[in-house]
């Protein structure tokens, strides 16, 4: 399984070259390089020519948006933001009950819900899961915890017509794309191995927080066989002193490597 290191330095240029391999003019052979967002990669691919490193056959760098066509993804296709926003307001008036099921204007609550269900899709939460925080939940008004069950009542309801949607293909929310990616990873390993073309290093520059699945793919990545080594390039420890990140190297400024740490 592949060791995982938080490279941490303050000056993001540092960051920039050291993870787009800048000391051997930017080949980065058998490197797949995530990033954030477009803008890091133009910095890379501007750096890389004003280097004179004529490019790639097969470019390294992709932006996490990228990542299931690079890595792999289930066959399971998201729904659109309309198919989301027709299912809700069925299953509202349907499993909503008194407080959901007899809006006057429910669409005017779509929005709300659609960005609570894709929080909990996107970090893996299970119905049961949701269903065990209402009943945790210390409300005092019967309004609120009215409300709460009927959330849970209508998420449950969410997942399941998801699950059990008719088609061709199955369907997935689609704002799980990082759980998706763990999926694919551990379906079939080899085949991912295959489609990277020989890039068996992830180095990761621009991820400031493991929420949105990022948690879970982090942890089938460790779990694969797929990459044999992985880096996080940050700014900061913050992934470890508040994402609870626990790396098996940390590299600081002054490059001394500290196990565990």
């Amino acid at each position: 399984m592949p060791r995982l290191t938080l490279r941490i330095h303050p000056d993001s240029a540092t960051l920039l070259r050291e993870a787009a391999d800048a000391e051997h003019g930017f080949r980065m052979e058998g490197v797949l390089l995530a990033v954030r967002q477009g803008g890091i990669r133009d910095d890379i691919y501007r750096e890389a020519g004003a280097a004179g490193f004529p490019g790639w056959f097969d470019p390294p760098v992709v932006i996490f948006g990228e990542l299931p066509d690079r890595i792999g993804a289930t066959r399971r296709v998201p729904l659109t933001e309309d198919e989301r926003a027709v299912l809700l307001e069925r299953l509202m008036a349907s499993h909503g009950g008194r407080i959901f099921g007899r809006l006057t204007r429910p669409a005017d609550f779509v929005d709300p819900l659609d960005s609570l269900f894709g929080e909990l899709v996107a970090e893996g939460i299970t119905p049961d899961r949701f269903d065990e925080a209402v009943a945790r939940a210390h409300t005092h008004e019967e309004w609120d915890r009215e409300r709460n069950h009927a959330l849970a009542a209508i998420y449950r309801a969410y997942r399941a017509a998801i699950e059990t949607a008719a088609g061709p293909d199955p369907r997935r929310d689609g704002r799980d794309m990082y759980l998706d990616i763990a999926e694919a990873l551990r379906a079939d390993p080899a085949k991912i191995i295959e489609r990277l073309h020989g890039r068996r290093e992830l180095r990761i520059l621009g991820l400031s927080d493991l929420r949105g699945g990022w948690r879970g793919l982090i942890q089938a990545l460790r779990e694969s066989a797929v990459f044999e080594r992985i880096t996080i390039y940050a700014l900061d420890d913050h992934l470890v002193r508040v994402e609870g990140l626990n790396p098996d190297e940390t590299s600081r400024e002054n490059l001394s490597t500290v196990d565990g740490r």
